[in-house]
């Protein structure tokens, strides 16, 4: 366990309250700044979008299993019990961190609760598929090469394209925006890094995607420089991650997995007996026996739905105990791994990705849907680079009315257009999607 006491003046900057506008809101302090981070997010039109976008399991066939959104609650509720329980062991260290404890404890739960509500805003419709698809129907084209990916897209959403306020989408904390950034470099220093890693098989788990395109690197200079993120120097543009992103990054990880695994049990995916097989690696036998009593009692819903909410609260903790012996580590942003990985629920996460990949995310209702919506979003993409590379041509002209929300012209270079595409599918929800497709195809 390290013994490194936090240093209060590196916690004050990483958790400041300066907008990416520097500009003041200029209402009473009723509510902190995080709040209202948190707010802005919650009545976000993405995050409504959210509720029409898949997390695994198709959409309309079960009221029961999750979507983008109700994930993405979930992902929140266990992120701020995380952020609260890092506040109170720094408090634990040293008293003269704040002024304000209670202030601290809420500020930090509600940072780390505003990043996981915003942690999946930039994915497109029909989820990984459809980044795939983005990323497929760009080669033989004058992109080919470009990747899409989702935590950078979010990352623009966030900064540029959200719901504008003062230019600078949804005008967030630099800490919230710290905090939401789970790769903070461009592709170009995440290549550099795997190639590092082909030398030493280190690779810095930061750098394992990236999270900002270059039209958004500006912006994340100035959130870096006013939290005080420091620089990878052989990775440049890269920085060490924000503390609060290890959070986010590990209440995702304990809700995406376990509740998959409630999801393919209530879609009968899995068997309950399965289900619990692969959830008892978390709990102890005791919590077991519990829950095979109320099935015996109420039914395996009811049972699952017990063992997913015994199996968070085992993780949450485990996660507390890595905090403790990692205080240093995570405050300077250069854990080696993630926190769920590094806990003594690493080996069990592990056979539960095992398990989910080969027995759920392959199986036939996720991979039909999957299918699918790579097939909508591929057709798109080809029809809408007519637009972005001739949008004079006659079909061009035509496709410009369905981008009129999105302020284009023809008077935009091509680059522009190209972002103004993708921002345009990448946020749109599934049936969404698959209404334009419908719609531009003639398919009734």
């Amino acid at each position: 366990m390290s013994n490194a006491a936090p240093t209060s003046c590196q916690w004050n900057q990483l958790l400041s309250p300066v907008r990416l506008s520097r500009v003041n809101s200029g209402k009473a302090a009723s509510r902190s700044d995080f709040n209202r981070d948190y707010g802005r997010v919650l009545y976000s039109s993405a995050f409504r979008r959210m509720q029409d976008k898949t997390q695994v399991f198709p959409l309309g066939r079960n009221d029961y299993v999750r979507t983008r959104l109700t994930h993405s609650l979930e992902v929140s509720n266990v992120g701020r019990a995380l952020g609260q329980s890092l506040a109170g062991m720094l408090l634990a260290q040293d008293t003269s961190i704040v002024s304000n404890p209670h202030s601290l404890i809420a500020d930090m739960g509600e940072l780390v609760a505003t990043a996981c509500l915003a942690h999946d805003l930039g994915n497109p419709p029909f989820g990984h598929s459809g980044e795939d698809a983005i990323s497929a129907s760009l080669q033989g084209t004058p992109y080919q090469g470009f990747i899409f990916e989702g935590n950078a897209q979010g990352f623009r959403l966030l900064t540029s394209t959200c719901d504008p306020m003062r230019n600078c989408g949804l005008d967030l904390t630099v800490a919230s925006l710290a905090a939401f950034s789970k790769y903070p470099c461009i592709r170009a220093a995440s290549d550099s890094a795997r190639e590092l890693q082909l030398q030493d098989n280190s690779l810095y788990v930061g750098c394992k995607k990236f999270g900002i395109y270059d039209s958004e690197l500006g912006s994340f200079e100035l959130v870096a420089k006013q939290v005080g993120l420091r620089t990878m120097q052989s990775l440049l543009p890269a920085w060490y991650r924000h503390p609060l992103s290890y959070l986010m990054e590990a209440a995702d990880d304990i809700s995406y997995l376990i509740a998959d695994i409630e999801d393919a049990c209530v879609s009968q995916v899995i068997s309950y007996d399965e289900a619990s097989a692969q959830l008892g690696m978390l709990v102890d036998d005791s919590a077991v026996d519990y829950c095979n009593k109320i099935r015996r009692e109420e039914g395996d819903k009811s049972a699952i739905r017990a063992m997913r909410a015994i199996a968070v609260g085992c993780c949450i903790d485990a996660i507390n105990h890595c905090m403790v012996d990692h205080l240093a580590e995570l405050r300077d942003g250069n854990l080696s791994q993630s926190l769920i990985k590094m806990s003594t629920m690493g080996a069990a996460h592990a056979a539960l990705e095992d398990f989910s990949f080969k027995s759920i995310y392959r199986h036939e209702q996720v991979v039909s849907v999957e299918l699918a919506g790579y097939q909508v979003i591929k057709k798109l993409i080809d029809l809408f680079m007519e637009w972005v590379i001739d949008p004079t041509s006659t079909l061009g002209s035509m496709l410009e009315s369905q981008l009129k929300p999105l302020k284009s012209g023809p008077e935009m270079e091509e680059k522009e257009r190209f972002q103004c595409m993708l921002d345009y599918i990448s946020e749109m929800t599934d049936s969404k999607s698959l209404q334009t497709y419908r719609s531009l195809f003639g398919i009734s």
